[in-house]
């Protein structure tokens, strides 16, 4: 395998084309990714073995290395072919004296030579960095103010300028963000400096083993000699027979070392995989801190510092276990031939120590603040709560199965409503603003503003099942009858349609996992209309997903036009609640087993 894989593809070994960053922030060529096995719509990282999800286009829409790299080839330029060797290998740099173009394997043989040593060699940049600064601007600039960001609240989790520092943050504990920004890249710099660490750790048990290969080899070719010398000496005593023991010892012999040396050589390449994994990770963490703007480096900072502490996280494997072959014969006996011949046995040698990695001391990352909760005030209500939204002032209004409510911190009614009379089915806030609040009994949407309330919208199907207002101001409710999700607007009524593909199959084959053995004609015609539930929680996420849990133990996530993208199932839970951060995390209630 290469020797570190700075500018190679650790794949191919070649200079890149068409570099692709994957999920796991290592990075190929284009057309190797292309000839990796695809199993569910993902592929295997080659270096660290991670599943990576393909989007829509395969390979074509992975997202392609965001730096500048040296030596990369983009496909949709116009490639030279190499002027001196008959391989047509892809020019990589070009002779100024000579004129003529190279590949790598030429050029160095090229500079080798007395009478070109001399001549000047330009490298052929093709790649061109593919980070797109457009927009770039726009997110270091505060949308209310339209300022540079400057600041980060640390109890808020946000980018602030100066005028939303001097506002409603003046009393919270901030950070200037360049210093947030510096701290955190030398953060990644410590981990770059073990990862180089462990490189060097890797390259000296390379050659560990490749001495240790090289040792098992002399010493099987002294030991067949020995039993070849052996056999020499009795072949006049004990003939032909002997002839077939010393083959048949020498094949003992050629076995086990044929097994040990593919150990040996597993291991080499374990070891040699792991590091072109590191330095993988590692080129890229210092593209990632010295050329990416700082908008892309806040995005991408959480992800790529899990990554690394994962590898981090990893222990090398022990050496391989190999025989220790030694020929033993008997000078004695004349009775028992083979006895007298002897025979070639094996036996395993002591376990090696350990290899241990290097470890250096790792700062935190400190991506996300960490704040403990304090418990301000309790109270408790006689009836049963159904659902609660934030207020003004640290209060909240509180909706039962007696009425809606505005409760202080203290548990002390502000403000009651006139629901008991006349919407006895309320089961929902389905949104609030500062002067009304919309609520959900079944079929319809009633705006409560004050002390009056009128019907927004009336579902216009039985057995509607209310899901959650979006950030388009519009709500969805989920029709059993058609297994269809409804957009509504208290305006216009129903906007759009969506259905999730076998949305109760998926639910029913995670469910029962005896479902997927079950014969194909049972499978197919089976009746999932016969499979209800009596509620959906669902929430809709920063980058406008879904996350959708018919309050049992799977939950779907899917795409804006709910298209399934990946699904998540803990066995024995009831998932009846969903909450999403600004992080893109999403959490999950199991009101069953009373865990998050």
């Amino acid at each position: 395998m290469a020797e570190g894989c700075n500018s190679k593809c650790g794949i191919c070994k070649s200079c890149f084309i068409e570099p692709k960053l994957l999920d796991c922030y290592h990075t190929f060529c284009s057309p190797c990714l292309q000839k990796l096995d695809v199993r569910d719509r993902k592929i295997v990282c080659p270096l660290c073995k991670t599943n990576i999800s393909l989007p829509d286009n395969a390979v074509s829409d992975l997202k392609p290395y965001p730096f500048k790299l040296d030596f990369a080839i983009d496909v949709n330029a116009d490639m030279d072919s190499c002027e001196l060797c008959d391989e047509q290998n892809i020019a990589v740099a070009k002779c100024m004296e000579c004129k003529i173009n190279v590949c790598s394997n030429c050029q160095n043989y090229h500079g080798k030579l007395k009478a070109s040593k001399n001549h000047t060699i330009e490298s052929l940049q093709q790649n061109k960095s593919d980070v797109d600064q457009s927009g770039a601007n726009d997110k270091n600039k505060c949308k209310d103010h339209g300022k540079e960001f400057y600041f980060f609240c640390k109890p808020c989790n946000c980018l602030l300028c100066i005028e939303c520092s001097e506002g409603y943050h003046r009393r919270h504990q901030v950070e200037k963000l360049s210093l947030l920004i510096q701290s955190k890249k030398e953060k990644l710099l410590v981990r770059i400096a073990s990862f180089k660490s462990r490189i060097s750790f890797l390259q000296n048990t390379a050659e560990m083993v490749r001495l240790k290969e090289s040792n098992y080899n002399k010493h099987c070719l002294e030991l067949k000699q020995d039993v070849k010398e052996h056999a020499t000496r009795l072949k006049d005593r004990f003939c032909r027979a002997f002839d077939e023991l010393t083959n048949t010892n020498i094949d003992t012999i050629d076995d086990i070392k044929t097994k040990d040396i593919k150990e040996l050589e597993k291991y080499l390449n374990e070891i040699e995989t792991a590091k072109m994994s590191l330095s993988g990770l590692a080129m890229i963490t210092e593209d990632f801190i010295n050329e990416s703007s700082d908008a892309h480096f806040r995005e991408e900072f959480s992800v790529i510092g899990k990554r690394l502490d994962k590898e981090l996280c990893k222990a090398v494997s022990n050496f391989p276990s190999i025989q220790d072959l030694k020929f033993e014969r008997n000078y004695v006996s004349k009775d028992i031939i083979e006895d007298i011949f002897g025979k070639v046995t094996a036996t395993v040698m002591k376990i090696e120590t350990k290899p241990t990695y290097p470890n250096l001391p790792l700062p935190e990352l400190g991506m996300i603040s960490v704040h403990k909760a304090e418990k301000l005030s309790e109270f408790i209500l006689e009836n049963t709560i159904l659902d609660i939204v934030p207020a003004k002032n640290d209060n909240a209004w509180i909706l039962t199965d007696n009425g809606i409510s505005l409760f202080s911190c203290k548990g002390i009614s502000e403000k009651k409503s006139d629901i008991p009379n006349t919407l006895p089915n309320t089961t929902r806030i389905v949104r609030k603003s500062e002067n009304e609040i919309w609520l959900w009994d079944g079929d319809s949407i009633f705006k409560k503003a004050q002390t009056k309330h009128e019907k927004c919208f009336k579902v216009p199907f039985e057995n509607a099942l209310f899901c959650c207002a979006v950030r388009n101001g519009n709500a969805y409710v989920y029709n059993e009858r058609e297994t269809k999700f409804y957009e509504l607007s208290g305006k216009y009524g129903i906007q759009k349609k969506f259905e999730v593909e076998d949305f109760l199959k998926i639910i029913r084959c995670r469910k029962d996992p005896n479902f997927m053995h079950m014969p194909y004609k049972m499978n197919y015609n089976m009746n999932y209309n016969n499979y209800k539930f009596t509620r959906v929680a669902m929430k809709q996420s920063k980058n406008l997903n879904f996350v959708i849990s018919v309050c049992e133990d799977v939950v779907l996530f899917t795409d804006e036009h709910f298209k399934v993208l990946n699904t998540f199932k803990k066995s024995g839970a009831e998932f009846k609640a969903i909450a999403t951060d600004n992080y893109g995390n999403v959490f999950l209630a199991d009101s069953k087993n009373g865990f998050v």
